[in-house]
């Protein structure tokens, strides 16, 4: 989540000795010696495109953002820090041309957004032994938007298409 982490790659369990440890090993956050802000975006870019006999389909708006803050205070004159992480781990939409192939098979518009808040605490037990612990607590929302053939439930092909929402 942090850039610090990033640089780790699968070594940011052990190492990573930021505000950003609250996401994967809280107990990292007893080598802070002051409170820390840390704020992380993610970029991503997910570009799909189908096409078949039945004709093609390209997503559009292939950008998304994930926003991240950390935050995390040594509590003074104890051996323990208090920290939040307030991530986006998925937020992810794709949306498909509404006239494509798939506008009766598939939503043309699905969206998933997922924030987690965790807070946590870290202990120093000795010189070398910490613990940490936390709660991840989430809070979600999915949203589709799919075309609907009225022309097939009708019988009439001058019917127009309707939009489904859930």
């Amino acid at each position: 989540e942090g850039a610090a982490a990033l640089g780790l790659g699968g070594g940011k369990v052990a190492l990573t000795d930021d505000a950003s440890a609250i996401s994967h090993n809280p107990a990292n956050l007893t080598e802070l010696k002051n409170a820390q802000i840390l704020p992380a975006v993610t970029f991503i870019h997910a570009d799909t495109e189908f096409i078949s006999p039945m004709g093609s389909a390209k997503t559009e708006d292939p950008w998304k953002i994930l926003p991240n803050v950390f935050g995390a205070w040594p509590i003074e004159n104890t051996r323990y820090v208090a920290g939040v992480g307030i991530t986006t781990p998925f937020g992810q939409s794709t949306v498909w041309e509404q006239s494509s192939a798939l506008r009766y098979v598939a939503p043309y518009s699905a969206s998933m957004t997922l924030i987690d808040v965790n807070p946590t605490l870290a202990a120093r037990l000795t010189d070398r032994l910490s613990v940490g612990v936390g709660a991840d607590v989430y809070w979600s929302r999915l949203e589709m938007k799919q075309k609907l053939p009225w022309s097939a439930l009708t019988g009439s092909p001058l019917s127009p298409d309707g939009t489904i929402h859930a």
